[in-house]
């Protein structure tokens, strides 16, 4: 069974079964493999290795272990005939909370996922360590900012936050946590207010933390700037940035990460709501033309929580074709889920290939670069050195997202 808690500008859906937390972690842990799984020391030959900017000529790339090595010495060879060799791709933001979702990862090339929700340190527990799978990095419980309690949904509203006052207490109790997560509601729940927003970011920096602000609307995106939050996640519904708002995020140098599948999923899944999925897509294209950083997250969950549904893995490539949609060269949509994700994290170790990296590697047979739909054509993965293997059955469409998201 799989769970997520996404932003809560959304109803709860009580159609799906209730999340056992328990039973989970018990499961998490029954499947973990104890000790390293067996690696060998591989030579990739005749690979063309994207670094970042380009597509290099033919090399080869050693795995030694879980990293990126340099003597070939004793290496099984492996003919790349050419193919692209790409870093893991990273979601930067998603919610799998079962060993079958990292499998799901995994299977598509996700070697590194940001979980934007907080759980409990059991369940943290039991989703690390992993042998092979994708590699998490996670989120604290999400502050909610709001004007009032009334206006904060059920499962985040112990969570709330009422006072500039209770701001740093919070922060100070997410010690466990990579990030800070902040809530900016939206007006279907209520206007944000900004001091609160303020002493949350200061009280963040003063723990030496960086946060991330969940602000699917216009004003929530604007207001989330002003307090100087590092990241702001998600795509306007409501209506598209303007230059007024690049302007906010070019002076404070934040990126965005739209998760443009799951608003196109939100808009699925809501036709009533008047939630306007152009106005998303426009952002994007705004933004990217502004020169803010893009980073790709898909907001990926598949449980009772969010009246919407994101499948994990083949979610990101499709999101990396409706950033592409949106305005963005394939070069950069491809930068969106390696490089940029990586630098904005904070996590030197990943995201480019070179050595002493993690060999957290992807083998394409064509140029993502020049046609992103490439990324789909996975013909290898590894994750820290152990080779996973690759799903090849199925390929989501924003049709195929349809069935995940019939009109409530």
């Amino acid at each position: 069974m799989q769970h997520a808690r996404a932003c809560p500008h959304h109803d709860t859906d009580s159609s799906l079964p209730p999340f056992d937390p328990a039973d989970t972690i018990a499961a998490n842990n029954a499947a973990r493999q104890h000790g390293r799984a067996a690696s060998q020391k591989i030579a990739l030959d005749n690979v063309r290795v994207f670094n970042g900017k380009r597509i290099l000529p033919p090399s080869t790339v050693i795995i030694d272990g879980a990293v990126i090595g340099t003597d070939a010495q004793g290496a099984k060879h492996i003919d790349g005939n050419g193919h692209i060799l790409l870093p893991g791709l990273i979601d930067t933001h998603c919610h799998p909370m079962t060993v079958n979702d990292l499998q799901e990862l995994s299977s598509y090339g996700v070697t590194t996922a940001f979980l934007q929700s907080g759980i409990s340190p059991a369940m943290h527990a039991s989703l690390t360590n992993h042998d092979g799978l994708t590699d998490l990095r996670f989120a604290s419980p999400a502050a909610a900012v709001a004007n009032s309690s009334s206006a904060v949904p059920a499962f985040v509203a112990k969570n709330y936050i009422p006072s500039p006052a209770d701001a740093q207490p919070f922060v100070a109790n997410q010690s466990t946590s990579d990030w800070i997560k902040i809530l900016a509601l939206t007006p279907g729940y209520a206007s944000i207010t900004q001091p609160v927003l303020n002493a949350l970011t200061r009280a963040a920096r003063g723990a030496g933390k960086f946060t991330v602000i969940h602000a699917p609307a216009y004003d929530s995106v604007r207001q989330a700037l002003v307090a100087s939050g590092d990241q702001i996640h998600h795509s306007p519904l409501d209506r598209p940035a303007d230059d007024a708002l690049v302007q906010q995020y070019l002076s404070g140098g934040q990126p965005n990460c739209p998760t443009l599948t799951a608003m196109q999923a939100i808009v699925d899944r809501n036709p009533s709501k008047g939630y306007n999925y152009s106005a998303a897509s426009q952002s994007v294209t705004a933004l990217y033309k502004g020169g803010v950083p893009i980073l790709a997250g898909t907001d990926a969950n598949l449980q009772q929580g969010p009246p919407f549904h994101v499948p994990f893995g083949d979610s990101m490539h499709l999101e990396l074709q409706l950033l592409v949609r949106a305005g963005l060269n394939a070069l950069d949509a491809l930068r969106a889920a390696t490089v940029l994700p990586a630098k904005y994290y904070g996590l030197k170790d990943r995201g480019k290939i070179d050595v002493g990296m993690r060999a957290d590697l992807v083998l394409v047979r064509c140029d993502p670069t020049v046609d992103i739909s490439c990324s789909r054509d996975i013909r290898k993965i590894w994750i820290a050195g152990i080779e996973h293997e690759v799903n090849t059955t199925t390929t989501l469409t924003e049709d195929g997202l349809k069935t995940f998201n019939p009109p409530m």
